[in-house]
């Protein structure tokens, strides 16, 4: 099953399905409407007009088609408030004459007020005729000048009166505007309320095709992969599991057909996940032990060629088979939640913090580059929680909601900036605010972490992992921006105490120099450690020497450009998933090894 497909048709399908409550309830709305009410007919006065004798002076018709200088299309005779009149028209446009005099004649306010109470018959008061150049949206079928006459009733009755020829052009009630706007909704016509072929009304046609056809593909690729069953009615079986950290083995029972990431969570041992198993953030990893079905689509966007070799698989798209066994790497940890005590939260910049848990069990286990997952529990969060006396919410946020919800509880990963030996048994956490402006949102996991203080408890899952080091001393180049940072940081503290000789290089791109975390310290410990260069490169500032650099291009032309020994290095990348990809098309095209490289892909 191709996860791009059906994360495509649940998002059509909720357009499509938000589009067709809206047409079936706006149809049912105006199925029970009353007629009468919608067409204001219940105040309208009846019988037929009352008739004028024509005076015996009148002009000639052809005479008052001279008289009125200019083109007139047809003419005909009738009566204005018991006055008779030529009414002529041309190209649309309509107007009155005198019949006896042939002067032409404008619809006055008083007019207006007489041809209101002639065509009124309720018992509301009138307002004073109000002059309008243009039609509103309430008359949009006829073009102005026109008076509009408003009565207090219950109805909310509105005559418009053409201003040139005194006929009523329309009767509008509050029933009426009502009717309209479910007639709005129901053609999908938002501007004139008139087009049955409108473009949106024609996409969400399209739109709803494309939703059943791709729903058949969907329900076909379901049979195949034998999931049609329900979850009760599947015969059980058990997953061998391996740990591949600890050597230990357990069991997980199972049904067949279900995915390995759905049994390892009903068995409360969820594995790590920040899309719930939408087949997007790569974090749920198990490597088949035996023969390894087929690669998913979903396996093949996530995974390297040489993982899917080796037997790699995504568990959410992972279906279970009689007799399955698989490697997880610290698979005794899963079903172990751990509780933290928020000890410390420094503010770096308004995207920023550095936020340091004490957990109630040491963690000896942790490696630099590890991650841990943390309990998002549903909230209800003040937009100013968010705000910090040294730090302020970002300008771009200040448009918040008051209150930010989250309705369901998630996990986020977060890799720890120094591992527990180096950082007195604590894991402190760079959290980077996710943000977006149109409209104002913050990210669910961040926002939340945003809002813990001094004492507050949290809960986590981990550490978990295979972003870690290599073995041995070849030079190390580390290339990181945004929260990447931290794993980094971590890794390079780690190989600094351990007083290794090789080179060590850290390449890190930010927005600017705000945006820079632990600066100092990076800086004072490549002044120390003559084997130690550290380098910022700005997207969006000044570099001194050049304008605004992406790091990937800075990294060429500022190390490999000139390196003398590139296959003896190592690479570790950490950061936004746009820097990782351009990053490693350089190592690429440069001839580095996949296998020299390692990267922790922040793209969730």
């Amino acid at each position: 099953m191709k996860p791009w497909l059906a994360r495509m048709h649940r998002t059509v399908g909720l357009v499509v399905g938000v589009q067709l409550v809206l047409w079936l309830a706006s149809g049912l709305l105006m199925s029970l409407m009353d007629p009468a009410a919608v067409n204001a007919e219940r105040y309208r006065a009846g019988g037929p007009p009352v008739a004028v004798p024509w005076p015996v002076n009148a002009m000639d018709p052809g005479e008052a088609a001279v008289a009125a200088a200019r083109p007139v299309d047809s003419l005909s005779r009738t009566t204005l408030l018991g006055r008779a009149v030529y009414r002529f028209e041309h190209a649309g446009s309509a107007w009155l004459a005198d019949a006896i005099t042939g002067a032409r004649l404008r619809i006055s306010a008083a007019d207006a007020t007489r041809l209101a109470a002639v065509d009124y018959n309720g018992p509301g008061r009138m307002a004073s005729p109000r002059y309008r150049a243009s039609a509103p949206r309430e008359a949009r079928d006829h073009e102005g000048p026109l008076w509009e006459v408003r009565f207090a009733d219950d109805a909310g009755t509105t005559l418009y009166i053409s201003a040139d020829d005194g006929r009523v052009l329309e009767r509008r009630t509050d029933a009426w505007r009502l009717f309209d706007i479910a007639w709005m909704l129901h053609i999908m016509d938002y501007r004139t309320r008139s087009d049955f072929n409108h473009p949106l009304l024609v996409g969400s046609a399209i739109a709803g095709t494309w939703m059943a056809l791709s729903g058949l593909w969907l329900l076909g690729a379901t049979f195949a992969r034998g999931q049609w069953r329900p979850a009760a009615t599947r015969p059980r079986t058990v997953i061998q599991v391996l740990d591949s950290v600890e050597g230990t083995t357990l069991t997980v029972p199972a049904r067949l057909g279900e995915t390995v990431f759905d049994a390892f969570s009903r068995a409360g041992r969820p594995l790590p996940s920040q899309c719930g198993g939408g087949q997007v953030c790569s974090l749920c990893v198990v490597r088949v032990l035996g023969e390894a079905p087929a690669a998913t689509a979903g396996d093949r966007a996530q995974l390297g060629a040489a993982q899917l070799a080796a037997g790699e698989r995504l568990g959410c798209s992972l279906t279970v088979v009689p007799d399955m066994s698989v490697e997880v790497a610290h698979a005794s940890q899963l079903a172990q939640s751990r509780e933290a005590t928020v000890e410390q939260v420094i503010a770096i910049s308004p995207h920023l913090r550095e936020i340091r848990l004490r957990p109630q069990s040491a963690l000896d286990g942790c490696q630099a580059g590890d991650y841990v997952l943390l309990d998002i529990p549903a909230y209800r969060l003040g937009r100013d929680s968010l705000a910090w006396n040294d730090a302020p919410l970002p300008a771009s946020l200040q448009q918040l909601p008051a209150y930010l919800i989250n309705a369901a509880p998630v996990r986020r990963a977060y890799s720890p900036s120094l591992t527990p030996r180096l950082a007195d048994g604590c894991l402190p956490l760079l959290v980077r605010l996710d943000t977006s402006s149109m409209p104002p949102h913050v990210g669910i996991g961040s926002g939340y972490l945003f809002s813990l203080r001094q004492g507050d408890h949290i809960r986590f899952t981990g550490p978990f992992g295979k972003f870690h080091l290599s073995a041995g001393e070849r030079e190390k180049i580390f290339v990181g921006g945004g929260a990447g940072m931290a794993p980094l940081r971590a890794m390079l503290r780690e190989r600094l105490e351990a007083g290794g000789s090789e080179r060590l290089h850290f390449w890190y791109g930010a927005r600017g120099p705000a945006e820079v975390p632990y600066r100092s310290e990076l800086e004072g410990l490549a002044a120390l450690h003559a084997r130690f260069a550290f380098h910022v490169v700005y997207s969006e500032a000044d570099n001194g020497v050049s304008g605004p650099r992406w790091i990937h291009e800075a990294l060429r032309d500022g190390l490999l450009a000139t390196h003398p020994a590139l296959d003896e290095c190592e690479f570790y990348l950490c950061g936004p998933t746009a820097m990782l990809q351009a990053t490693l098309a350089l190592l690429m095209e440069i001839g580095v090894s996949p296998e020299r490289i390692a990267l922790d892909d922040f793209k969730t």
